[in-house]
């Protein structure tokens, strides 16, 4: 299986766990990056998502979630191709950088696109069959990812 990680999913561990869902989309991430040490899933990233994590103005934070980046196995470039896909992403209602984390996404050959962001998660669901990858929650990919065993 391959997976991608949405930003706002690979800094979920670092959030406030004081909320039970944030605490469980955190242990359903730490879970599925220990998959993807141990090699029964791979990692596809994208220089998107290089990109969005450098966005942030914590730099505790960004050289955390930078560290986790040593385990994706293959990385999305910027191309042409990736753009084209990510504004027709647009016109069936994703936005902005969420759409480019789709168009990579799928590119990459990713089964399942991870986030924790509600907003992209519904936008996703009205795009709705012009998807080629699903986008879910930490725990429907740690579902998914248990119940397929390895690539």
């Amino acid at each position: 299986m391959r997976i991608y990680f949405n930003t706002s999913a690979l800094n979920r561990p670092l959030d406030d766990l004081s909320s039970d869902r944030v605490r469980i989309e955190a242990e359903a991430v730490v879970a599925l990056l220990a998959a993807v040490e141990r090699g029964t899933i791979e990692w596809v990233g994208s220089a998107y998502l290089d990109f969005e994590i450098e966005q942030d103005p914590d730099g505790e934070r960004v050289r955390r979630v930078r560290s986790l980046l040593r385990l994706v196995r293959s990385r999305v470039a910027i191309s042409r191709a990736v753009v084209a896909r990510a504004r027709l992403l647009e016109s069936a209602g994703l936005r902005g950088l969420d759409a480019l984390h789709v168009a990579s996404a799928e590119a990459g050959g990713a089964d399942l696109l991870i986030t924790t962001d509600d907003r992209m998660i519904r936008n996703a669901g009205r795009a709705g069959r012009d998807l080629r990858v699903r986008v879910v929650t930490p725990q429907e990919a740690l579902i998914a990812a248990s119940g397929r065993g390895t690539r």
